[in-house]
């Protein structure tokens, strides 16, 4: 498996743990019982999507990361899949106008963060360095908790742009704000677990 393939793996595992744990975690709290049933097969797609944006930032990385203007042209092309995402949930109860210009900031960052952390690892492995030996514990953990920071604040407002069946319209800010807060208690618990594993003695 090549590099790219392998943290290309590494960042879809933790994504979708990340999300399953999510919806877990919201399928115990009685009200989103209701709404849970209209969003499942929405998330899941949209998780596909964020997985695919990933990937592509990563290939990026290992490909050409010092490219000029490189995160506004990698925006322009999460964009374009987010886009395609649009064109697939046509039909779907569920419907969202992405408010690009508002994560405009947020995903810009994410991406260079991204970018900036895949390159590291890239140079690193290619001088035979292992990641817990790239980096301090506290380093990796910091690095992973900010990506994780705007992926969710991100999330957050395209969960307010989400146009629901009328008689679920009333829980839209509340579901949105529930969903903020399990995502960000289940991204502190990947961290920690993902730093223990990586930081690991054999």
């Amino acid at each position: 498996m090549t590099s790219v393939a392998a943290l290309q793996k590494m960042d879809r595992r933790l994504l979708e743990a990340f999300s399953r744990r999510t919806v877990q975690k919201l399928r115990v709290i009685a009200p989103l019982r209701v709404v849970l049933p209209h969003l499942e097969s929405f998330l899941e797609k949209n998780l596909s999507k964020e997985i695919l944006k990933d990937a592509l930032v990563i290939r990026h990385a290992y490909d050409s990361p010092t490219v000029e203007n490189v995160s506004q042209l990698l925006f322009l092309k999460t964009k374009e899949i987010d886009l395609e995402f649009l064109k697939k949930i046509e039909g779907f109860l569920v419907r969202v106008n992405i408010p690009f210009e508002q994560i405009a900031p947020f995903r810009t960052r994410r991406i260079n963060l991204l970018l900036h952390f895949s390159d590291q690892i890239f140079r690193k492995w290619e001088s035979g360095v292992k990641i817990r030996n790239a980096f301090s514990k506290k380093e990796f953990e910091n690095e992973l908790n900010e990506i994780f920071v705007l992926y969710i604040k991100e999330t957050a407002m395209l969960s307010r742009a989400i146009q629901l069946p009328f008689f679920l319209v009333p829980m839209r800010d509340w579901f949105s704000q529930e969903l903020q807060n399990t995502m960000q208690e289940i991204a502190l618990q990947l961290v920690r677990e993902v730093s223990t594993a990586v930081y690991r003695r054999p």
